[in-house]
């Protein structure tokens, strides 16, 4: 923003004002990111088009467009000032300073209608420059933890700086180390042992690998970004990624991380901080998982919403980013009404909820009856009605005198595949309801029922967990047989495979067939499989973004999964880093035929996909969601998510 001297302040402001009345009017907002790598050949050895890449991908989820030439909004990533200044005036122009802070002049922001800073210390410098329209926006990541084998004792990922011959202060620090310590980037290779040389470069996409195979990462800072309290994002990667970290003395780490960073200010105290955390590894893992926490609540989808939410499209403004975070600390009582058994997954969302509260249960195989007197005697702040509770079997007049009786919420969860005339008839009485696939979000919000969002299937991390066994089955089905197009494609695969299935009705036919597994048997099962198999009936596969609760189970147990593709599921998975996904019969029999010869991929796509799903994907923050949307709604606040 320009500086802030009346009356150019007020002549600014009317500018900016007249470029977010444009932008809101919009059907869809194009963006351009600008980064200080854009013409380097070697781009991807540096941080900042990383940077770019990932947010490009968050805005693209956001609905945004990214183009190159005539933006309506540009985004300039400050790893050095802009070279072209002026930027074009009727362009939304953004700049997000996360490093090189010394590098700042009370000219080189002026064209700029909003600034994002790294340091909320800095703000007050940036002030005093003449700038103003200035927001806080810390650094991120887009990593999910990782577990595999600890075969480093130390690293460091960084280029050497020319301007050093040492190349940096962390290496010169640590080369004498008698620990084992590897080092990756540009230009070490002449500066550097070959014992502590690692190679030029680690791939962005294979991080987790690297940070959570050590014991110990290291970090630094540029000496003004310590010194002005910028964290670098690389800080944030190495904790989500499944990894522990010791940096250099920045006066932002402890504001972000509180003490989950050790930092040291000369090599003395670093030799006793990695001696300390080598022979203590308990204690390294109690830091580690708080600053994993952190970073993981801080990722490219918050940044990029934080980024639009001046000039989101109207169409999207009545729409939350995200669900309001509540802050209230009052504790509420729920009554979960549902049916609970064990073969269906509502016992996971009770424990949830239990979590949360005082909750009570209702089981809907229970006489309708008893109902109401179950909800006078507990007077729920709160009640959800879970996926078994379908049509006739609460009618929505009786919810609305309960609702106006207590001024209560309530909440409902619908997971079938099958389209709800019933839900339909709730959404003009309950809060919020939810369900698994996006077809039927964008079907009924069109005939203007708002409070439907998607929310995908969860899964319980308590429950579905790894476990390392001797494979015994090549591919592996877990389902029962209720579908004849589900029956045939099997028997074909059983004619080419050695095929496993699990569950009920298939003891007359001719498959390898096992009973009906539950819980950590469910686990055990998955983990004697090389590959697990995910197939979605004919009926179903055209909605957008639906999978079943197995899915997510069966990645969460560390599962490599070959899934039916339906539209829109790279919105939530990548393919072949996820899971696999098929089109066609050929294509997932030469999926298979590809992958069983491959135990090591089969291996690193299925610990990114159990990363994702057990830190994404679980009962814990749906249920968390659920009563933030609702706590939201009894403040009156508007809240409808995006169904993307």
């Amino acid at each position: 923003m320009k500086r802030s001297r009346e009356p150019v302040q007020r002549e600014d402001e009317r500018i900016v004002q007249k470029k977010l009345d444009r932008l809101r009017r919009k059907s869809r907002v194009t963006i351009r990111i600008k980064a200080p790598s854009d013409t380097d050949p070697n781009r991807q050895l540096w941080g900042d088009h990383w940077v770019k890449l990932e947010l490009g991908r968050a805005f693209v989820r956001l609905g945004l467009s990214l183009v190159e030439k005539d933006p309506d909004v540009i985004l300039h990533l400050f790893g050095s000032p802009v070279k072209n200044p002026p930027l074009p005036e009727h362009t939304y122009n953004l700049v997000w300073l996360y490093s090189h802070p010394d590098l700042v002049t009370p000219n080189n922001l002026m064209h700029f209608d909003k600034i994002f800073c790294a340091s909320e210390l800095f703000i007050p410098k940036l002030q005093a420059m003449g700038y103003s329209n200035i927001e806080a926006m810390i650094a991120s990541t887009s990593k999910k933890p990782l577990k595999v084998p600890l075969t480093h004792d130390i690293i460091f990922l960084g280029n050497a700086r020319s301007s050093r011959s040492d190349g940096r202060g962390v290496v010169r620090d640590l080369r004498e180390t008698t620990h084992d310590f590897k080092v990756w980037g540009n230009l070490w290779k002449e500066l550097l042992p070959d014992k502590h040389y690692g190679g030029k470069y680690w791939d962005y996409h294979k991080l987790e690998e690297l940070y959570a195979s050590a014991r110990i990462t290291m970090n630094d800072h540029h000496p003004d970004m310590a010194r002005e309290g910028f964290v670098s994002n690389k800080m944030f990667d190495i904790l989500a990624g499944g990894g522990f970290v010791i940096s250099d003395k920045n006066i932002g780490i402890e504001k972000i991380f509180g003490r989950a960073v050790p930092q040291y200010e000369s090599t003395e105290q670093l030799q006793k901080l990695v001696t300390f955390y080598l022979e203590n590894p308990i204690e390294r893992e109690k830091l580690m998982i708080k600053g994993r926490k952190i970073a993981l609540s801080n990722t490219y989808k918050h940044r990029a919403a934080q980024l639009v939410r001046d000039f989101l499209p109207i169409k999207e403004r009545a729409y939350s980013l995200s669900p309001a975070k509540s802050g209230t600390k009052e504790k509420w009582t729920f009554l979960y009404i549902d049916l609970f058994r064990k073969e269906n997954s509502n016992p996971y969302w009770l424990k949830a909820f239990k979590k949360q509260g005082t909750t009570h249960d209702f089981d809907i195989r229970e006489p309708i009856e008893t109902l109401a007197p179950i909800i006078e005697a507990t007077r729920p702040n709160h009640i959800h009605m879970g996926g078994s509770v379908k049509k006739g079997a609460i009618s929505p007049e009786f919810l609305a005198r309960v609702k106006k009786d207590l001024d209560c919420t309530i909440s409902v969860f619908y997971g079938d595949a099958r389209y709800s005339t019933y839900h339909n008839d709730l959404s003009d009485v309950v809060n919020h309801i939810y369900v698994t696939n996006k077809t039927h979000v964008r079907q009924n919000r069109s005939r203007g029922m708002t409070n439907f969002h998607y929310m995908p299937c969860g899964t319980d991390t308590e429950v579905f967990r790894a476990v390392k066994s001797e494979k015994k089955h090549d591919l592996l089905f877990i389902g029962n047989n209720n579908s004849p197009s589900r029956l045939d494609l099997l028997e074909k695969i059983h004619g080419r495979f050695d095929l496993t299935v699990a569950g009920r009705g298939w003891e007359e036919t001719k498959l390898n067939a096992l009973p009906q597994t539950y819980d950590a048997d469910y686990s055990r099962l998955v983990g004697q499989a090389r590959i697990s198999l995910g197939l979605m009936d004919d009926a179903w596969v055209h909605l957008e973004a639906c999978f079943s609760n197995r899915v997510v189970n069966t990645m969460a147990c560390g599962g490599f999964l070959i899934q039916r593709y339906s539209p829109g599921l790279e919105t939530v998975f990548e393919n072949h880093e996820h899971l696999v996904w098929y089109r066609t019969e050929e294509e997932l029999f030469s999926l298979i035929e590809r992958y069983l010869d491959k135990p090591l991929e089969q291996e690193r796509i299925a610990n990114r996909g159990m990363a994702l799903v057990t830190s994404s994907f679980t009962y814990d923050q749906a249920v968390t969601r659920i009563l933030e949307d609702a706590r939201s709604s009894r403040k009156g606040a508007s809240l409808v998510p995006p169904t993307s």
